[in-house]
């Protein structure tokens, strides 16, 4: 139920963001939803811990994790002026994170918790939502010449349209998921290569 709760959250998180387009405070909502998924996801691995059902809590978690990641993934980047394919970009990258994570714990029988993980994602998200109400919402940042419609960064991705605070969110976020990623991915490779051996 908990798990439950937690995609239903990021459900209405996401309903919540494309209301972007009729009122910019719709990203507190947004925020709210993206706050109770992450109380949500918190609580759901100790409740299966605590009632001895971890393999079942595990599948939920995981596979409700994945749900909630599309879902504010897409929430995120369907707000107003922003860019649905940064988001889907992020989304994959995200995804294969948790992938070669998952992979790299089934090898090892050992969960490594990353330095900037799902609690300080979600506190990102939450900050940028905030932010993005009082930040040229809606609009090309007018402050960030690279951001403009004609800015070097909106041309060399291929934009019409300049880029939000989220945009531009996105766009960090892509640059460093794709570096830890191939980080992370031959690591995973040299750990299986390593077991191999032995």
């Amino acid at each position: 139920m908990v798990s439950v709760a937690g995609v239903v959250a990021a459900a209405l998180a996401t309903l919540c963001l494309y209301l972007t387009h009729w009122s910019r405070w719709m990203c507190l909502a947004g925020a709210l939803f993206v706050f109770l998924h992450w109380f949500a996801d918190t609580l759901d691995g100790e409740l299966a811990r605590a009632r001895r059902v971890t393999s079942l809590g595990f599948y939920l978690d995981h596979f409700g994790d994945s749900v909630s990641v599309a879902l504010i993934g897409w929430g995120l980047f369907l707000t107003a002026g922003s860019h649905l394919v940064i988001g889907l970009v992020s989304i994959t990258l995200y995804l294969l994170l948790i992938i070669n994570g998952l992979i790299r714990a089934e090898l090892t029988r050992t969960i490594e918790l990353p330095a900037f993980g799902p609690t300080e994602i979600h506190l990102t998200i939450i900050a940028v939502l905030v932010l993005q109400i009082f930040l040229d919402f809606g609009q090309p940042l007018s402050w960030v010449p690279a951001a403009s419609d004609q800015g070097w960064l909106t041309q060399r991705l291929g934009f019409d349209q300049g880029l939000t605070f989220i945009d531009l969110f996105g766009v960090v976020f892509v640059a460093a998921a794709g570096v830890a990623l191939i980080v992370e991915s031959i690591g995973t490779a040299r750990v299986a290569a390593s077991l191999d051996r032995a």
